[in-house]
């Protein structure tokens, strides 16, 4: 993935322990700032009303970020990872990706479905 930006959804389907999602995270939190900068009053200090709408939207973007791995102990050392660096929401999930979607636990299934991290192949069955 390039350049990804607020809102877009991130997936690593084999994230260890979670590098390349707390970059993408701090890198998409980073655009948010600069975005929200630009419109403060002050530029070199947002209002209370203007740091919570920033927070929000950074707290939001933990939503759009997903990972996997085979190995349930590297998905332990992700999700520190992740609250470690500023997010402690990322799905975070212990499956293996090389197999059937269907096959996983079904709190991972309904996850992709909600987000649509689907490629338009795979049909999920509850």
């Amino acid at each position: 993935m390039l350049d990804p930006k607020p809102g877009d959804r991130i997936y690593d389907p084999a994230c260890g322990t979670g590098g390349f999602i707390v970059i993408a995270f701090n890198y998409v939190s980073e655009k948010l700032r600069q975005k929200h900068k630009l419109k403060w009053k002050n530029k070199n200090k947002p209002t209370e009303e203007e740091e919570k709408k920033l927070f929000d939207e950074i707290h939001e973007t933990g939503y759009s970020i997903f990972g996997t791995d085979f190995n349930s102990n590297l998905v332990k050392a992700a999700q520190m990872n992740m609250i470690m660096n500023n997010d402690g929401r990322g799905g975070l999930y212990s499956v293996n990706s090389l197999k059937d979607p269907n096959s996983w636990p079904k709190e991972v299934k309904n996850t992709v479905r909600k987000h649509g991290l689907c490629n338009g192949k795979s049909t999920l069955r509850s």
